[in-house]
């Protein structure tokens, strides 16, 4: 069948063209057979009716994802709109980038839903969207909290369905797709999958579930030979035809370094090779020997990405691997670091590439030759410590898969996969578990990994529930995969998840029954019932003061991930991480109770305690902009795992503040939650909000810190910076070069003021002018809602402790200095004065609609309060009694000074 052919079924010209020119003019195997069994329905034909759901089974690289792509083009041509649904954000952002090459020249709304990209959630709750790439747990939230969206929708494609069997995310996957069947609306769903076999307990029983029809492939468009290489031979079986053979394999003597045999194995090869290895330290040691031992090219387009990173110890291996063209890949390096290193590979510019399982699901690599342990690192459900087990059958499929892809741009070339076992007696014992056995991994619900609790309250939040009915619940369930799979005692859970619901506020039942406000926050917020419940209780019972206090709390629970390997056993037994925060933070020991309880003593801590605290420590460095290469050194961890610790933290704080909220127990909580949500994903302190705001793209975190130092904090500071400062603080041209691109579009976009032709943003890059500088400033110093309390103009403007005792200091030297200025250590001893000053600035700016700079910054560590002195008066009656050392000291002083006179 060509592609021309699908016109036919209404797909337009503009786009099948576009398909010849990327995938050729004919459709693979396994399309041809999804058209013919529907996938688009009849020719011409009506499409009143639903159409069948679809379950595509079939090997990697044999075109099941434009099957998907296909599907998602005539849904388009019928005006219903497209969401594809991906397990993991790398994957959703390799699909979202094809998609938008491919399409928008053609006008068609392509978002991208992860939270990565937080600007698209608004567009995607409004259903303003085309075709919109998310992952599991968004649209399950999604649908959570309005279940007629899904209204609009006419096709919902799952890829990597298997996923359904993989405890906790399986279980979300699960409960999306049992709302959308029990739902009234009946968008098509096209699950995707090349692992999930295809006898009976496998796809067939996920096409019984989704009353899906069932398209399968078993030959790959590039043949794959996989087998087990040990004691100098290499035994293989092609994946096509079954047969088998084999070949010589590099033989390591006694006395030999079985990597140097390895490496000789590879140099001794032109194809491009995959190596995936159980560890990162691993595959970054792997890489390092191999580059040393090698002279190949460098990858000049990868290191030249690299060239504007945050500098670190990682990235400087990376950079000397690339320097001889091998690279490693895995979760120390951060998504766009490692979306660098695969471009590199696809290029060719990367010959070796040593990656742990990274790059096992999905992401659409192709390498001549892979080799590969059958072993990995995981945490376990009970103790978080990661341990060796085996890959699945599954993830084995998924890797060698990676072998022999088709391209259409380039010759085929068989696969070759390649298990490396240590003994042959490890080689006849892994040809039988993954070459000789043909039994994919059986399809069981894993309804149970959560709790029955959690389920529930989604029910009852989507509005699938609307009663205490038993036999309600039941029917519900009916709908399930468990319910199909599974051997699962659900009755007798009913009421007493019922009544955990009521007794914890999240359910009311009289007058009747109902989400309370409380339980609708717990529903949207992404938290378990559990996590949920500890936060409420604390809540209710006191809620922190401090940011540190904050941290502290999200930290406590104990219901998120930490980072693999977060912690070493040296650091655990010797109790380092709680030696660092007394060394540090001894201040604010009180604040340490709810996550070590009262154990603030030097017998060591419980792993999930330790290591918890280190992430606290880490997270404080982090958003202090504490340069990377001190955190390497410091806490033995890169920026990718940094980053992912930073991502949880910020979703568990903005939970938390949601649950605040509901519980009506501060107006500031969630904003103040908001900003250290910020300040812990992205490691920068607040008040570089709305620079990064517009210039996150081009900025590392080396660049705020400089900008730090300059007294540089707003949008407004930032787009007056001339030519020779911008030069100053960031190398290279073409940074610098996007960098007054941007500030030049930031401009043009803001408003200008008709009386004085000025343009003057706020944070939000809006322009705003009610008076440059105030008539009178009164400090009053009065204690009002947790606040001191100035007057601006007569208005009321709370500030909390420090900016009060920073406004303070100011105001004084700007009375009683001979210039008015004051060094940055007179403010404050240490070195987050900056940081400080204008988180002041953003305290009174957040309470007035005023241009008033505040404060005048010579860049030499000296500032000035922007105001005459004459308009500043000071209550000094109220300072004197005033909490702070400094200031009562400072007030007695002058007083002091009056009397002698």
């Amino acid at each position: 069948m060509k592609v021309g052919e699908l016109e036919r079924f209404g797909i337009p010209v503009q786009i099948t063209e576009r398909w010849k020119k990327r995938q050729g003019e004919s459709l693979l195997p396994i399309q041809q057979k999804a058209i013919r069994k529907k996938l688009l329905g009849q020719p011409g034909g009506e499409r009143k009716q639903k159409e069948q759901n679809m379950i595509i089974s079939a090997p990697t690289s044999s075109g099941k994802s434009f099957c998907a792509e296909i599907a998602a083009l005539h849904a388009l041509t019928a005006r219903r709109k497209v969401v594809m649904l991906f397990p993991l954000k790398s994957l959703a952002e390799q699909t979202y980038q094809l998609l938008r090459e491919t399409y928008d020249s053609l006008g068609i709304k392509i978002i991208i839903v992860t939270s990565d990209h937080p600007e698209n959630d608004h567009a995607f709750a409004s259903s303003d969207f085309q075709i919109a790439v998310c992952i599991y747990e968004k649209f399950d939230l999604f649908l959570t909290n309005s279940l007629d969206r899904l209204k609009t929708i006419g096709l919902i494609v799952v890829d990597e369905i298997q996923t359904i069997a993989e405890p906790g995310r399986g279980a979300t996957l699960e409960r999306l797709l049992t709302k959308i069947k029990s739902s009234v609306y009946t968008p098509k769903i096209v699950g995707l999958s090349a692992v999930i076999g295809d006898d009976s307990s496998s796809a067939g029983k996920l096409a019984e579930w989704l009353n899906a029809s069932l398209v399968e492939e078993q030959s790959r468009p590039v043949d794959l030979i996989r087998g087990v290489a040990a004691g100098g031979l290499y035994k293989f079986r092609s994946f096509n035809n079954g047969d088998d053979g084999e070949e010589p394999f590099a033989v390591v003597e006694a006395g030999d370094d079985p990597f140097n045999v390895f490496a000789e194995q590879l140099k001794a090869s032109d194809s491009s090779t995959l190596i995936f290895l159980k560890s990162r330290m691993e595959t970054v040691d792997a890489a390092f020997r191999l580059a040393a031992s090698v002279s190949w090219p460098e990858a000049k387009d990868a290191l030249s990405q690299l060239a504007d990173e945050e500098p670190s110890f990682l990235i400087r291996s990376l950079r000397q691997a690339l320097g001889r063209g091998v690279a490693f890949h895995n979760s120390d390096l951060t998504p766009q670091q490692r979306k660098i290193i695969e471009n590199a590979f696809i290029g060719k510019e990367v010959k070796a590439l040593f990656s742990t399982t990274t790059l096992a699901m999905g992401v659409n690599l192709s390498a001549d030759n892979v080799y590969l342990e059958t072993v990995k690192y995981s945490s376990g459900r009970y103790q978080s410590r990661p341990s060796l087990v085996p890959v699945s059958r599954a993830e084995f499929d998924n890797m060698t898969g990676r072998a022999g892809r088709y391209q259409t741009t380039q010759k085929e070339q068989i696969g070759k996969a390649v298990i490396l076992a240590e003994s042959e007696f490890d080689r006849d014992i892994l040809w039988q578990n993954y070459i000789d056995s043909y039994d994919a991994d059986r399809i069981t619900s894993v309804f149970d990994s959560q709790p029955f609790a959690d389920w529930l309250l989604d029910m009852i939040a989507c509005g699938l529930l609307k009663s205490r009915d038993k036999d309600a619940v039941l029917k519900l369930y009916g709908k399930t995969l468990a319910s199909l799979t599974a051997n699962l005692s659900v009755k007798e859970q009913i009421e007493p998840a019922f009544e955990l619901l009521e007794s914890l506020g999240f359910i009311q039942t009289s007058p009747e029954f109902a989400l309370t406000e409380l339980g609708r926050a717990v529903s949207g917020c992404g938290l378990a019932v559990a996590e949920s419940a500890y936060y409420t209780r604390n809540l209710l019972e006191n809620f922190p003061h401090s940011e540190i206090g904050w941290l502290t709390f999200v930290l406590s629970a104990t219901g998120w991930n930490l980072p693999p390997s977060i912690l070493s056993r040296y650091e655990q037994s010797n109790n380092l991480p709680l030696k660092m925060f007394f060394s540090q933070y001894e201040y604010s020991a009180d604040e340490l109770r709810l996550l070590l309880g009262e154990k603030l003593s030097s017998k060591p801590l419980s792993y999930r305690q330790s290591a918890s605290l280190k992430a606290l420590l880490l997270l404080e460095a982090w958003r202090s902009l504490v340069p990377l290469e001190r955190l390497e050194e410091q806490f033995q961890m890169h920026l990718g795992q940094i980053r992912y610790l930073g991502e949880t933290v910020a979703h568990l704080l903005s939970a938390v503040a949601e649950l605040a909220a509901s519980l009506d127990r501060d107006t500031e909580v969630k904003q103040q939650l908001a900003q250290i949500a910020f300040s812990v994903r992205f490691g920068l302190p607040y008040e570089f909000k709305s620079i990064h705001r517009y210039f996150g793209a081009f900025l590392n975190r080396k660049d705020y810190a400089a900008l730090q130092n300059a007294g540089v904090f707003t949008i407004e500071e930032f787009c007056r910076l001339d030519q020779t400062e911008l030069n100053l603080f960031f190398a290279g041209k073409d940074k610098v070069m996007n960098i007054n691109e941007k500030i030049k579009q930031i401009k043009e976009e803001v408003h200008v003021d008709p009386r004085t032709n000025n343009a003057l943003m706020n944070e939000s890059g809006l322009a705003s002018m009610l008076f440059a500088e105030p008539e009178m400033i009164e400090i009053d110093g009065s204690y009002d809602r947790e606040r001191y309390l100035v007057k601006i103009n007569g208005f009321p403007v709370r500030l909390t402790g420090k900016s009060f005792k920073y406004f303070v200091k100011l105001a004084w030297s700007r009375l009683n200095g001979e210039s008015g200025w004051i060094y940055k250590e007179e403010i404050e001893h240490g070195f987050n004065q900056a940081r400080y000053l204008y988180r002041m600035k953003g305290e009174i700016g957040s309470g007035l609609n005023s241009n008033w700079s505040i404060f005048e910054n010579n860049r030499l560590g000296y500032y000035r309060l922007n105001a005459e002195p004459s308009k500043i008066k000071i209550n000094i009656e109220n300072l004197r009694n005033h909490p702070d050392f400094e200031i009562r000291e400072m007030v007695e002083q002058k007083m002091s000074e009056k009397r002698v006179n």
